[in-house]
């Protein structure tokens, strides 16, 4: 298994080069007081995720 970090920009936009088509992939984004978001996705030409909104943590 490989795994690739990327941070993103300002507006939050990401993307990755060179991946296998049609290949299983785990996308898992993570951020600072909020919850993990994890896809699972079959590449194609381009694999579009759509708007991403993550969920803040509970404080205790």
């Amino acid at each position: 298994m490989a795994i690739l970090i990327y941070r993103t920009i300002f507006f939050g936009d990401f993307g990755f080069e060179g991946l296998k088509k049609n290949a299983n992939y785990t996308v898992l984004i993570k951020a600072p007081g909020y919850k993990p978001c994890r896809f699972n996705i079959r590449t194609a030409n381009n694999t579009y995720l759509g708007r991403i909104v993550l969920k803040r943590r509970k404080r205790f």
